[in-house]
C-alpha cells in the first residue's frame, strides 16, 4: 500500500519525558480521575500526575514518552493511550510493553516504538526514522534500532486507528489474515479444538454457556471494531456538526415543548448519556427541563416499570424529566396525521405530534423486518398506534423472509421514513455498537441522511460471510435483554433461518425470564405452523403481535427449532411447535441423531444484530 509507504518514510522530532519500568495505566490515568469526567480536555490535565506532579504543564506538542520495561502494564484502559495522544505525544518507546496497552496505542492511532531505552535520558532531543527502522538520540548522538510493526499495524496507524481504518477500507488487513488471541476475542472460548470439536460459548440471559460443537464451518462474529474512547465527547461532536440538518442548538432556538423519543428496555443503548448531552444543547438555547417530555417508544410491547427506566436512564435524568410511556392502543394518546401512498394511516403519539421539537434517539443495529433499526423506527412503530402498526407489520410491506442488511427497497424501511417525514421529526441522534454494547460511533441530524450514514457503518461491522448453508445452527440473541421474553428472542430465529439449510435444525438459546410475550397463543390454537401463517395473511397484524407468532411459524415449517436454557415451562414451548432440551449439549446430541455424525454447524453467538451473506449454495 502506498499508506504503509507514506507512513515508514515519515520522521518525528521531539523531547524524551522519561520514566521507568512497570507504568501502568493507572499512573497515566487515574481511575479516580475517569469517574470524574469523560471529557478528554478535562482528563488530560491530569497524566502522570501521581508519580509526577504538574506533567501536563511540562509537555510540548511532539514529546516523546519514553518508559522502560512493561510500560503499561495494569488495566486495559484504552483512553490511556488515547489521553496520551490527546496530549501531544507522537509516540510512546519503551524496551518492552503490556499486550493489551500495545495494541489500543495502535487502535487509537499512537505510535508504539521497541527499543533499548536504558541510554536515553529526560530531556534529550530523539528523532525517529521509522522508514529506517532507527531511533537516533540526537543529544548523545546515539542510533539504536526499533523492532518493525507489522504492515497491517503500519496501515492502522497511517489512518489514525482501527476504526479509521475499518471504516476505510471494511475488514482489518484489507483482506490479508489478522491473528486473533484471546484477549482480543469477545468470545475467549472459541477456537479451542477438542477432537473434532470445537469449543464456544453461547450468551443465555446473563450468563454464559459453553459446549463443544463438531463440524464447525463458522463461528459468526463481527469485526472487532474497539469502542469510541469518549463517548460523551463523540455525542457532543455529533450534536455540533450533525448530518444534514442545522446543529441541535439552532433548531432549538425559539421552540417551547420539546419530545425526545427514546428507546425501551428490550433496545438497550446508551440512552442516559444521550439525553443529558441533548438536554444540553437544549437549556443552552434556552429550553428548560420542565418543556422536555421523553417518551418511551414501546411500539406495542409492554410499559417499561420504573425501576426499567432507571436502569435505562439513570436517577439523574428520570428525576429532571417527565417520562411517558407509549400506548399503542390508547386511541385518546394519538393524533391523526393522513394516510402515506401505500394506504397506512399514520397515527401517533400526541405529545409527540404536538411538540415544537422532535428528537429520537435510538441504537443502528441490523432488523429483521426494517433492515436496520433506529431512525425513523422511533416514530413507526416505536411511538404509532395500532392502526397504523395493523398495516405496516402485514403482509406485504412487511418482508415475507428475513429482512436484515435489507434497507432501499424494504417497503418497511421505506413507510417508517414516510411516517418520520409526516410527523415532523427535526434531528435523530443514534450509537452503533460492538459486540461488547460498546459505544463505536454516533451519528446526528436529518432522520433518512443521518440514519443512512450510521447504516453504512453498521453495515461493516455486522456483515459476517459463511462458506455454505449448515444442516444445524446454533443461535442466540446475544443474552439479556435481547431474549428477556421469545417476544425479543425470535430475532435470533430469523438470523438463523438465513444460513440453515431447508430441512436443518436449528437450535435457539433464550433464557425468556419474562415469559413467551402477546403471540403466544396464535400457535397454542394452531394444529402446525402453516396454519398461523395462513391465518396472517388474512388478518395481518393484530394487538397480539400476531407478526411475532407468523415468523415463528416461517421458521418452523422449513427448520426443526430446538429451544435450550428457557425459563418457560416446557410443555407450553411444545405446544408452540418448539422442541425444548434441558441443556445446550444434550441439543447437539439430538440434532446429530437425526440429521448425521457428519452434520455441519454454524454459531451465531449475538444473532439479533449480524447481517449473514453465503458464500456458496447448501449441499444436497
Amino acid at each position: 500500500m502506498a499508506e504503509a509507504k507514506e507512513f515508514q518514510a515519515t520522521i518525528k522530532r521531539g523531547i524524551a519525558r522519561k520514566f521507568g519500568d512497570d507504568i501502568n495505566t493507572d499512573y497515566i490515568i487515574a481511575a479516580k480521575r475517569k469517574t470524574q469526567s469523560t471529557d478528554l480536555d478535562e482528563l488530560v490535565k491530569h497524566i502522570m500526575e501521581d508519580i509526577r506532579p504538574g506533567f501536563y504543564n511540562e509537555l510540548k506538542p511532539g514529546d516523546f514518552i519514553v518508559g522502560g520495561k512493561n510500560f503499561g502494564c495494569g488495566s486495559s484502559r484504552e483512553n490511556a493511550p488515547q489521553l496520551l495522544k490527546h496530549a501531544g505525544i507522537s509516540c510512546v518507546v519503551a524496551t518492552s510493553f503490556a499486550r493489551i496497552f500495545f495494541r489500543n496505542c495502535v487502535s487509537v492511532g499512537l505510535l508504539p516504538v521497541i527499543c533499548d531505552t536504558s541510554s536515553i535520558d529526560e530531556g534529550d532531543v530523539l528523532e525517529l526514522d521509522a522508514g529506517r527502522g532507527e531511533l537516533r538520540d540526537v543529544t548523545k548522538g546515539l542510533s539504536f534500532k526499533i523492532t518493525p510493526l507489522p504492515k497491517v499495524m503500519q496501515d492502522i496507524l497511517k489512518e489514525g486507528g482501527v476504526l479509521n481504518y475499518i471504516l476505510k477500507y471494511g475488514s482489518l488487513g484489507a483482506g490479508e489474515p489478522v491473528p486473533r488471541s484471546p484477549e482480543n476475542d469477545g468470545c475467549a472460548e472459541l477456537n479451542k479444538d477438542t477432537g473434532n470439536a470445537t469449543r464456544v460459548e453461547i450468551p443465555i440471559g446473563t450468563t454464559r454457556v459453553r459446549a463443544n460443537v463438531p463440524n464447525l464451518l463458522a463461528v459468526m462474529r463481527p469485526k472487532e471494531v474497539p469502542c469510541h474512547p469518549d463517548p460523551a465527547g463523540a455525542v457532543r461532536e455529533a450534536l455540533s456538526r450533525p448530518i444534514g440538518t442545522k446543529p441541535l442548538s439552532e433548531l432549538a432556538r425559539g421552540k417551547k415543548t420539546v419530545a425526545v423519543i427514546v428507546n425501551d428496555i428490550t433496545r438497550p443503548y446508551p440512552g442516559g448519556l444521550l439525553v443529558r448531552e441533548i438536554a444540553r444543547e437544549l437549556n443552552a438555547a434556552g429550553i428548560r427541563d420542565e418543556y422536555i417530555t421523553l417518551v418511551v417508544a414501546c411500539g406495542n410491547h409492554r410499559p417499561n416499570t420504573d425501576e426499567e427506566l432507571r436502569i435505562m436512564f439513570g436517577d439523574e435524568v428520570c428525576h429532571r424529566f417527565r417520562i411517558v410511556n407509549h400506548n399503542a392502543a390508547d386511541e385518546s394518546a394519538l393524533k391523526y396525521l393522513g394516510t402515506t401512498d401505500r394506504g397506512i394511516p399514520i397515527y401517533v403519539n400526541k405529545i409527540v405530534a404536538d411538540a415544537d421539537l422532535k428528537i429520537a434517539t435510538g441504537l443502528i443495529t441490523p432488523h429483521h423486518a426494517a433492515g436496520f433499526s433506529g431512525g425513523r423506527k422511533s416514530i413507526l412503530p416505536g411511538v404509532s398506534g395500532l392502526k397504523t402498526l395493523n398495516i405496516h407489520h402485514s403482509l406485504p410491506i412487511r418482508p415475507y423472509d428475513p429482512a436484515m442488511g435489507w434497507y432501499d427497497g424494504n417497503p418497511f424501511h421505506e413507510e417508517a421514513l414516510k411516517a418520520a417525514r409526516m410527523v415532523g421529526l427535526d434531528f435523530i441522534v443514534n450509537t452503533i455498537d460492538n459486540d461488547k454494547r460498546e459505544v463505536v460511533a454516533v451519528v446526528a441530524g436529518d432522520v433518512d441522511l443521518a440514519h443512512r450514514a450510521g447504516v453504512e457503518i453498521c453495515r461493516r461491522i455486522w456483515t459476517v460471510e459463511v462458506p455454505r448453508k449448515a444442516d444445524v445452527v446454533i443461535t442466540s440473541p446475544g443474552g439479556y435483554p435481547r431474549d428477556c421474553d421469545l417476544h425479543q428472542s425470535q430475532k435470533a430465529l430469523s438470523c438463523a433461518e438465513m444460513v440453515c439449510r431447508e430441512g436443518g435444525i436449528i437450535i435457539l438459546c433464550a433464557e425468556a425470564r419474562d415469559g413467551i410475550g402477546k403471540f403466544g397463543n396464535w400457535l397454542k390454537e394452531a394444529k402446525t405452523p402453516q396454519e398461523v401463517i395462513e391465518r396472517y395473511k388474512r388478518e395481518g397484524y393484530t394487538a397480539e403481535a400476531s407478526a411475532k407468532a407468523f415468523m415463528y411459524a416461517r421458521a418452523f415449517v422449513k427448520h426443526k427449532v430446538m429451544i435450550t436454557g428457557c425459563k418457560v415451562p416446557p410443555e407450553e414451548l411444545s405446544q408452540m411447535f418448539m422442541h425444548p432440551k434441558p441443556d445446550l449439549d444434550t441439543a447437539i446430541g439430538d440434532a446429530l441423531a437425526e440429521v448425521g455424525m457428519d452434520a455441519s454447524f454454524i454459531v451465531i453467538p449475538y444473532a439479533s444484530d449480524m447481517i449473514p451473506l453465503v458464500r456458496q449454495p447448501c449441499r444436497n
